[in-house]
C-alpha cells in the first residue's frame, strides 16, 4: 500500500492570500521624508523658512512608502527559497570554537615604588 502526499503549493485551484501593509508602509514613508527634509535643510539645499517644498518632499515619502508596501514583493510565509523548509527548523551549524587556552604566564611584576622627596628646609612635618 503507498502512500501519496498531496503537493498543497502545486494545486492550480489553491488561493494564495498576501496580507500587505498600507498603513505601515506610509509611516515608514512619512519617516523617509521627514528624514529627506532634513537632510535638505541641514545641508542648506532648501530655506528652513520654505514650507511648500519640504511639505512636498514629506508627502512624496508618504506615497513613495504607500507604492512600496503596494507593489513590492511579498515575504513569503517563513519559507526558505531553496528548500521551501519553514524558517523556524533547526539550521545545521559548525561545531563550536574550541574555548582559548588558560593564560600560563605569570603576571608582570609589579612597578618600583617611588621614593618620596626630603622635606625642604621650612616644611613642617
Amino acid at each position: 500500500m503507498s502512500t501519496e502526499i498531496e503537493d498543497l503549493t502545486s494545486d492550480p485551484d489553491a488561493e494564495q492570500t498576501v496580507e500587505r501593509h498600507m498603513v505601515r508602509g506610509a509611516i515608514y514613508g512619512l519617516l523617509l521624508g521627514f528624514g529627506i527634509a532634513t537632510y535638505l535643510v541641514l545641508f542648506a539645499i532648501v530655506p528652513f523658512g520654505d514650507w511648500i517644498p519640504l511639505t512636498i518632499v514629506v508627502l512624496l515619502g508618504i506615497l513613495a512608502g504607500v507604492l512600496w508596501a503596494r507593489f513590492a514583493p511579498p515575504k513569503g510565509a517563513g519559507e526558505r527559497p531553496d528548500t521551501g523548509e519553514l524558517a523556524s527548523d533547526p539550521v545545521e551549524s559548525a561545531p563550536a570554537p574550541p574555548a582559548p587556552p588558560e593564560a600560563t604566564a605569570p603576571a608582570p611584576p609589579a612597578p618600583p615604588a617611588v621614593p618620596e622627596a626630603p622635606a625642604a628646609p621650612g616644611d613642617q612635618v
